[in-house]
């Protein structure tokens, strides 16, 4: 290992490099493995975002010898074109450094390799890489050297494809080429996901693109988690997809979402959760919620308009998952989301009285989640029966007050004392108040 050039590949000391030209053995010395990861000199230049080196040395160091270079691989199994295309820290050294190799190559050298299509150890291209930083001008410099063959690779480690990285990381002129291209091209990404599963990270003009050329992709489904594209659309919160569909430019793929996908459900690992459960388990946001439903609404008026009657008698929002929760009885449990519930409550009141599979209804949840104005809302406004107050292990709504702000307990037993008085005793009271405060009355 030569320190010297090793130092100066990492400084960039191109007044060294022009001294040792024609004083050392070129190729004994200037393809040394300078590093304990095996990296040359064009290798550290880039790692360390020397351009001005790597210039030079093009200029100066024979041919056979940059060939030679731009081939090798560390321990890693990357090329320099593969550091370059996954430099981090600035886009703007990395587009300069892939040009500068790929100038070598488009100067009319004889090409006796391609770095372009080597898989590093992680089985990633160039491209690949680049995408995954979104380097995306990067990456479309490196898609440019062969279109027809880039288009069709795959990574060897998670099996995505150009296509479908380039969507799930927003790079929409490399999705756009790809798309647009004359060439057959791999749609696949990691574990059965397709590009349409990620299309919210992605512009208007590629969904677009991705509903025209392919709309079989709607049916897909990703392996690992059994979500489909409406599952994945409300864990990723992006509303503008949904309002897209609504517009009504592709009429087929918004009856088949918000007919189908939207009842879909999910894996036994993924609770069996349809999209509207992934929505209010996943974040807080109302909204995705409300496109989601809008759009529902809008499948059922255009069918009723065909129909004597509606057909809608058991909206996808009183499906249960594997607990028998309901999406309303998420957003309490996951997120103690009062909007969201609040919403739901207002949509259609028949949910507050769908228990969980541990006959858990949605007030009996406010109260152990302290959702104060659900609680509220359900005792003003809503019809409570009394197993609304229970769960069939026999703890009460009694037994979380102490959760509960002390209106909330005036409030409840008020409520329970005035509706159902000859059930106090059956709410077990007593040890509700040993909860509560600590002892029992009949301590007293």
């Amino acid at each position: 290992m030569d320190l010297e050039l090793k130092e100066a590949a990492c400084s960039g000391n191109v007044d060294f490099l022009r001294s040792v030209v024609g004083l050392k053995p070129i190729d004994e010395y200037f393809l040394t493995k300078l590093s304990p990861m095996d990296e040359n000199i064009f290798h550290l230049a880039t790692r360390c975002e020397q351009s001005e080196f790597l210039e030079l040395a093009t200029e100066i160091l024979p041919e056979q010898v940059q060939q030679k270079l731009h081939s090798q691989k560390d321990k890693n199994g990357c090329t320099p074109l593969h550091m370059a295309a996954g430099l981090k820290q600035s886009r703007q050294i990395s587009l300069k450094t892939v040009k500068l190799i790929l100038g070598f190559y488009k100067s009319g050298v004889p090409v006796t390799n391609k770095p372009w299509l080597e898989h590093n150890q992680n089985g990633y291209t160039p491209l690949h890489l680049a995408i995954e930083v979104v380097n995306e001008e990067s990456a479309m410099e490196i898609l440019s050297m062969d279109v027809e063959s880039l288009c069709m690779m795959v990574d060897k480690k998670e099996n995505d494809s150009a296509l479908f990285l380039a969507v799930k990381n927003g790079c929409n002129k490399v999705a756009e080429k790809i798309l647009l291209s004359s060439y057959s091209y791999s749609l696949r990404g990691k574990d059965g996901s397709t590009p349409l599963h990620f299309a919210p990270n992605s512009s208007e003009n590629v969904l677009r693109l991705l509903l025209e050329k392919h709309p079989e992709l709607i049916d897909a489904v990703d392996h690992s988690n059994g979500y489909n594209m409406l599952h994945q659309w409300a864990e990723l919160n992006q509303v503008w997809p949904i309002d897209f569909l609504l517009r009504g430019e592709f009429p087929a793929a918004r009856t088949k979402v918000f007919t189908d996908l939207i009842t879909m459900k999910a894996t036994e690992e993924n609770l069996f959760d349809t999209p509207l459960h992934t929505a209010a388990r996943t974040h807080k946001n109302v909204e995705i919620t409300k496109s989601i439903i809008n759009g529902y609404k809008l499948e059922q008026e255009m069918k009723a308009g065909n129909m004597d009657e509606s057909t809608d008698y058991f909206p996808p929002w009183r499906i249960g998952n594997i607990y028998k929760h309901t999406p309303l009885l998420v957003a309490i449990y996951e997120q103690q989301n009062e909007e969201l519930a609040l919403y739901y409550i207002n949509l259609d009141s028949t949910l507050c009285h769908m228990f969980s599979d541990s006959a858990e209804s949605p007030l009996f949840a406010a109260v152990g989640d302290c959702c104060e104005n659900v609680v509220e809302e359900i005792l003003n406004n809503q019809e409570v029966t009394f197993n609304m107050l229970r769960k069939t292990k026999g703890n009460t709504i009694l037994h979380s007050l102490w959760k509960m702000p002390g209106t909330f307990f005036v409030l409840l037993y008020f409520y329970v004392f005035t509706h159902h008085p000859h059930k106090l005793l059956i709410l077990n009271f007593n040890n509700a108040m040993s909860d509560f405060f600590g002892y029992s009355p009949n301590s007293l």
